[in-house]
């Protein structure tokens, strides 16, 4: 069910994205999510850990090219 949370809040944030929102707020995620606001928090930490190894290997690779 982890993985169903992750995927959701993925899609979630896509469609925001799609429609041109960049903001929300926890309690928007959770109500679309049907989650509580613990589930909302602990599946955005998981896919911010998820991301942030793949921005900082694209910023080494864009301060690489520059040097």
């Amino acid at each position: 069910m982890v993985h169903d949370q992750r995927s959701a809040l993925s899609t979630y944030l896509a469609s925001l994205l799609s429609a041109g929102r960049v903001v929300f707020s926890i309690e928007e995620a959770e109500q679309a999510l049907g989650v509580s606001r613990g589930a909302v928090l602990d599946a955005a930490e998981r896919l911010l850990r998820r991301i942030l190894p793949v921005r900082e290997i694209a910023e080494e690779s864009e301060t690489d090219g520059s040097a």
